[in-house]
């Protein structure tokens, strides 16, 4: 079936001059005779090589990238894409403010700047803006960025996070605020896989704690692994050297120190540690006047823990021990005994997916059908109101435990970040921030529909289209699945998604089973050896998005990144015919060896050790399960050169094979982002822009898409 675009999108002819899908591969890519035998399994890997560092894989990606850049910058409008995703994703972007004593900070990207500023504002959210710190001038290359920031309690100190714009390892540093100048220290082993913040300020600020690893060279590797994870206190003056450990799993460097906080009266460091590759969650208080006699254990349970905030010596947790859809629970500090333990907030019908802390409030993130629903609480747990919030899209919280302000993001795929302010006493909100945009986000729908799983299930799926394009099954469709970690899919703000709207594509997100959708059951009846169930609902979202006209077979496109990049290349492995074509984003693809290269992911995923693990693995892992002669659709896979999560190798494999397996002439393409870490588009707003409109560029000519250029401008902009 060929695809037909309405009328003011109808096909160009002047596209079809010399722009076809078929593209052979560029080289003849060397097989290994290597065969594993597993749990009694033979298991060939013609391309082990490409696991290591060699002059060999380094012409094979230059040649694969030359492939690439080829096919796409063929693409008569690739250009005006690039141009287009640059004007919509240029505003002025403002973060909510956090406040700290009597200043409150924020980020400022102005819409003609690559990198945000922070900015402080004295005595009030309103007050006229100084900027702090202007990363242009702070950091002498352009590819260094700010990460994260945590002022000190009383506002005069603030700690900022900065790596090299590949999300690898960074370092802190600490300002002044008054003066704007910098101290001198400078604190390494940051680690930016783990994310940020990783600072928690003692309350007079006189130190702080920070997360810091042992730093490993990874030179000339494909991985590093994150060492001896510790929690270690700094004073602002003294070298990084004298900085006590407070808490470490020396004996087994796999542990992993998950989070961190301190109690709200300062007496305590709380921390959790999981076990690599489990759900294993041990609770610990360290008494900070009693360093030298250990910590107390708090809880050791199969289950997620997430620190609240505390009350006296109360402290507050939002777990699904013994609660699929979470609870909020207290854990008094002199009885921790989980016979003990008392519900400030049971479990009810719906999920509880977030809680926050102000200082006489509790802020619920309540999810009904993935949709979140804002409830103030006293901190005792009493419900009060439930707050008033602009319509349905994402929610996120900032709050501080020491104040009663409250701030709000709020946004959808074809709308950024609005700020509001909730008022807790009354539940109403009030507009903070809005950006003024390129494009009218009035111009688009977002619908949410249900549809049945194979083996019955209920699952929950998003749709976004221009308003005036009905699903009639004559547009490309963009279908993006997850479903990992307990994170609960909601269609967010993409500069370079907004633009395939608006060319005329639609865009679904399938609330498949692994996520957070519908709480601790639903995001274990999609892990690990349940995968497959994951899988299937993925399956059954394409079909059910063809049978109701919202996608034909010749143009829906699977997609899937990072922990579920395996999804788009399982589905187009096993369903060749329902999928136009497969982009696929930072993928894990060769499931029987990727535990040997990323740690921490066998919860998910299962041990390629164990023989049950193994079969549920070997079944489904991409690279394993590509058949010689199958005509396999149009297939991207974007890897970061210098990705340490889930390493570009991955990609490499997969594509070598289906490029060696392919019965037809539709092209297997690796997209190199050069420098680039996990999720990493590109070290600069230019790379950035570039990579996003080579994927739309590859949909284009793959699936003989001939979309007019984007509209540029800003008619009808709010």
């Amino acid at each position: 079936m060929m695809i037909k675009l309405t009328p003011a999108f109808a096909w160009l002819v002047a596209l079809s001059i010399g722009l076809t899908s078929s593209a052979g591969p560029p080289v003849t890519t060397p097989r290994d005779t290597v065969i594993d035998t597993m749990h009694g399994v033979e298991v060939p890997d013609p391309y082990r090589w490409m696991e290591s560092e060699s002059s060999t894989l380094t012409a094979w990606v230059n040649a694969q990238d030359g492939f690439f850049r080829s096919f796409v910058d063929g693409v008569p409008i690739r250009d005006a894409i690039v141009d287009r995703i640059a004007e919509i994703g240029e505003f002025d972007s403002v973060s909510p403010p956090t406040r700290a004593g009597n200043r409150w900070f924020s980020w400022h990207t102005p819409a003609d700047r690559a990198r945000g500023m922070l900015m402080v504002r004295e005595g009030a959210a309103d007050a006229p803006a100084r900027v702090l710190v202007d990363p242009e001038a702070f950091f002498p290359l352009d590819t260094m960025r700010l990460t994260g920031m945590t002022p000190s309690p009383d506002g005069t100190h603030v700690v900022i996070a900065c790596d090299d714009g590949a999300g690898t390892w960074g370092e802190l540093r600490l300002l002044d605020v008054d003066s704007g100048r910098e101290r001198p220290e400078r604190l390494t082993g940051i680690s930016g896989p783990t994310g940020f913040p990783g600072v928690r300020w003692l309350g007079d600020g006189t130190a702080f704690v920070y997360w810091h690893f042992d730093v490993r060279d990874a030179r000339g590797t494909r991985t590093v692994a994150l060492r001896n994870p510790k929690l270690r206190l700094h004073v602002p003056g003294t070298p990084q050297s004298e900085d006590p450990v407070l808490a470490a799993d020396t004996g087994d460097p796999t542990r992993l120190i998950r989070t961190f906080d301190i109690t709200n009266d300062d007496r305590f460091l709380v921390y959790s540690v999981i076990d690599k590759g489990t759900r294993h969650t041990t609770l610990h208080a360290l008494a900070f006047d009693d360093a030298d006699a250990g910590p107390i254990t708090l809880a050791r349970d199969e289950a997620t823990f997430g620190y609240i905030g505390s009350r006296g010596s109360r402290l507050m947790y939002r777990t699904d021990a013994g609660a699929p859809n979470f609870r909020v629970i207290g854990i008094d500090l002199d009885d921790p005994a989980p016979e003990r333990w008392i519900d400030v907030i049971p479990e009810g019908e719906n999920q509880i997916a977030a809680v926050w802390q102000t200082a006489d409030r509790l802020i619920v993130n309540e999810q009904r059908d993935v949709k979140p629903v804002l409830r103030v609480h006293d901190l005792d747990g009493r419900f009060l109101r439930e707050a008033q919030l602009p319509g349905i899209g994402g929610v996120g919280v900032t709050a501080s435990r020491r104040h009663s302000d409250v701030y709000y993001r709020f946004g959808v795929l074809f709308d950024p970040m609005t700020i509001y302010t909730l008022d807790t006493e009354t539940g109403a909100s009030t507009l903070y921030h809005r950006p003024a945009l390129a494009f009218d986000p009035e111009a688009f729908v977002v619908e949410q529909v249900f549809y049945e799983s194979f083996d019955g299930t209920r699952v929950p799926m998003f749709i976004a289209r221009r308003r005036d394009l009905q699903p009639d099954g004559t547009h490309p469709l963009w279908m993006y699945g997850y479903g990992h970690g307990g994170w609960s899919a909601f269609p967010w703000f993409q500069p370079h998604l907004v633009a395939w709207l608006e060319m005329g594509g639609f865009y679904a997100l399938p609330g498949i089973r692994g996520g957070g959708e519908y709480g601790a059951e639903w995001r274990d009846a999609g892990m690990a050896r349940q995968k497959p169930n994951a899988i299937g609902d993925y399956l059954a979202a394409g079909e059910w998005l063809i049978e109701n006209g919202y996608a034909s077979r010749d143009g829906l496109v699977a997609n899937g990144g990072s922990a579920s990049g395996f999804l788009p290349v399982v589905a187009t492995n096993r369903r060749p015919d329902l999928f136009g074509a497969a982009v696929v984003d930072w993928p894990f693809l060769d499931m029987l060896r990727y535990h040997h290269f990323a740690s921490g992911f066998t919860r998910s995923f299962g041990s390629p050790d164990d023989p049950v693990d193994f079969a549920v693995l070997h079944a489904y892992s991409p690279y394993h399960n590509i058949e010689e002669g199958t005509c396999y659709p149009p297939t991207l896979v974007a890897v970061g050169e210098r990705d340490l999560t889930t390493p570009p190798l991955h990609g490499y494999k997969y594509i070598a094979a289906l490029q060696h397996a392919q019965a037809c002439e539709r092209p297997a393409m690796i997209q190199m982002i050069r420098d680039a870490g996990h999720y990493s588009y590109g070290t600069t707003p230019e790379q950035r822009r570039g990579s996003f409109a080579d994927q739309i560029a590859f949909l284009i000519r793959a699936l003989e898409l001939p979309f007019r250029p984007p509209v540029s401008g800003n008619a009808g902009a709010r």
